[in-house]
């Protein structure tokens, strides 16, 4: 479709081969489909390069040797076959150019081919490996191992499932690499047949730029992929890594900011603050340094030093992922008093919007035609709560009504300069239908599930994980046989509040919040909601925990109704779990 459409296919991604490959190189194309990368690649290598290009489907295979032939490229060695760990047959998925779609839920089946290792082309240089084989990655690089260590070639790799990340990301790194995410946006508005339709939306490719370590090459423009396996030792490991990469290059600025990252991590403040200050020693005005050394503020309480900080965050090249990279036509709010319409707009995630929405009223009395925007699915729970006063408030991707300044939710505290007394709240901020709260207890008008008490008389409510895409899930969120099962046994009935379809909106999950006694949960939304309602919130915090939460202390400034439990060291959640059920034991929650 994309070229037929536009003449072109993820133009993005060409663009890294225009950037390593030069006439002579020899690249290698695995999962070559009908071309599309192949006769870019072999047109810039020229008649005196070669591309292996590795394609296992029929359909597809006929149409990429007429692509190569009608291009009059000579270059092109085409396998009819897949690359793999070994030598055998493989079931892949069936990629019929024409018919195959994207969603592995919707596809044309299964086909078995034949399967070779890419070191059986005993190659003696390679400039570029490229590899988008649907959930194959790693094979392929397994079965190109002694290629890779010989040649040390640019690898380009697909890198899209969150269910084999951790072990590909491990593999690269073992054979001496560095990784970097890229994530080009299917359309390009600038494509060969001028078409300024967009048919792909925001769809990006989610490709992995991995550079040969040893060459202390540092991609500044993209964001650092960390190994992050599944272990005790996953930070200590990437410290060792950076500090490896600083060692062979001082002037890696990047690498001694994430050695300084990784070292903050683990409570190391010395060693985290010393990397910090020899980075911005050798540049004064490395903005990721400022940005960290911001955080690292943030977490210490220091608003008046870390708030400026976090407005760096627009700097960064992949702020779309937070939604940073609106623009506008009119001025940025300075905090200053006007009677101009002005657009609080939304950023980050729900939790970041709920805990900022506390300070709309103070942006009320120095900007009385300001309006508010938040997310589609806490706009119920927002217009009920009055969090925006009257007809103030908006759904994100609707219609705004015309405005003269902006100003980022998350922007608010630098701008309204934030300090403890504005942070705390006397009294909820947040509040939700008595009648659903009813409902919830099987006591309303409504039956919420298909039993009169929905809760089961549950008084407990529990969240062990939160979004897989925020900030290190892997190192937040609890598993659920160390937590549901130890507690629900002793304590149960458990109410489960992760969403798996029960809630509707932030407001119905608001409603069962407030129909329980307490509310324990890792650091997601449901923490923030929970305590912006003013319900008993137990927070579950791992030892890396984010900066609203600080470093050390039972209490959180910004809601009173919270008491944190947290970590001893580094993924002990035992000692977290022991110590809430020695609570809830004193607290009476025993069962009887």
């Amino acid at each position: 479709m994309a070229l037929s459409t536009y003449g072109e296919y993820s133009e993005g991604e060409v663009n890294v081969f225009r950037k390593v490959l030069k006439p002579g190189d020899i690249c290698i194309d695995v999962g070559a489909n009908i071309g599309a990368f192949t006769v870019p690649m072999a047109q810039l290598v020229g008649k005196h390069g070669e591309v292996h290009a590795f394609e296992p489907c029929g359909p597809n295979i006929d149409l990429l040797c007429a692509n190569v032939l009608q291009n009059d490229l000579f270059n092109v060695i085409i396998h009819e076959c897949a690359a793999s760990d070994r030598e055998r047959e493989l079931e892949v998925t069936r990629q019929d150019a024409l018919h195959a779609y994207s969603h592995p839920a919707i596809n044309e089946g299964s086909v078995t081919v034949h399967g070779v290792p890419i070191d059986s082309l005993k190659l003696t240089r390679c400039k570029l490996i490229k590899i988008d084989v649907d959930r194959h990655e790693l094979q392929v690089i397994r079965g190109a191992r002694e290629t890779i260590k010989r040649c040390r070639p640019i690898i380009y790799v697909e890198n899209e499932h969150d269910d084999l990340r951790q072990e590909l990301v491990a593999e690269l790194v073992e054979l001496g690499y560095r990784l970097y995410w890229h994530k080009p946006f299917q359309f390009n508005a600038d494509n060969w047949r001028k078409n300024d339709r967009n048919v792909f939306g925001n769809l990006v490719s989610i490709m992995n730029l991995c550079v040969p370590d040893e060459e202390g090459y540092e991609v500044k423009s993209l964001d650092e992929v960390s190994d992050y396996r599944d272990d005790d030792e996953m930070f200590d490991r990437e410290i060792a890594r950076y500090n490896k990469y600083v060692d062979r290059n001082p002037d890696d600025l990047t690498s001694r900011l994430m050695y300084a990252h990784h070292q903050n991590l683990m409570q190391r403040e010395d060693e985290a603050f010393a990397a910090l200050a020899e980075n911005l020693r050798r540049e004064p005005m490395h903005q990721p340094s400022l940005a960290i050394k911001g955080f690292f503020a943030l977490q210490r309480g220091n608003w008046k030093e870390g708030w400026p900080a976090h407005e760096l965050r627009f700097g960064q090249p992949n702020r779309h992922q937070f939604g940073g990279d609106r623009t506008h036509s009119v001025p940025k709010w300075d905090g200053s008093k006007t009677n101009e319409p002005l657009l609080i707009w939304s950023e980050q995630g729900f939790g970041d919007n709920i805990m900022f929405a506390r300070f709309f009223g103070e942006v009320l009395k120095r900007a009385p035609m300001a309006f508010l925007e938040c997310r589609p699915e806490l706009y119920e729970l927002f217009d009920y709560s009055r969090v925006a006063g009257y007809e103030n408030l908006y759904r994100l991707g609707r219609t705004l009504p015309q405005y003269k300044l902006h100003c980022s939710i998350c922007s608010l505290p630098h701008i309204l300069n934030v300090d403890d007394e504005m942070i705390k709240i006397e009294r909820p901020y947040l509040a939700t239908d008595p009648l659903l709260v009813k409902n919830w207890r099987g006591q309303g008008n409504f039956r919420m599930g298909q039993t009169p008490d929905p809760m089961i008389g549950a008084r407990i409510g529990l969240c062990h994980k939160g979004s897989a895409t925020s900030e290190r899930p892997y190192t937040r969120d609890v598993r659920p046989e160390a937590l549901i099962t130890t507690l629900g046994r002793k304590f149960g009935p458990i109410f489960p509040l992760n969403n798996n379809g029960q809630f509707e909106s932030f407001m119905m999950t608001a409603a069962a919040i407030k129909a329980l006694d307490i509310v324990i949960t890792v650091d997601t939304s449901v923490a923030h909601l929970a305590g912006a309602l003013g319900v008993e919130t137990w927070l579950l915090l791992s030892y890396d925990p984010d900066w609203r939460w600080g470093l050390k202390g039972t209490t959180s400034i910004w809601y009173p109704t919270m008491r944190i439990f947290r970590q001893p060291k580094f993924r002990d959640w035992a000692s977290v779990i022991e110590e809430v059920s020695a609570e809830l034991e004193r607290r009476g929650y025993g069962r009887t």
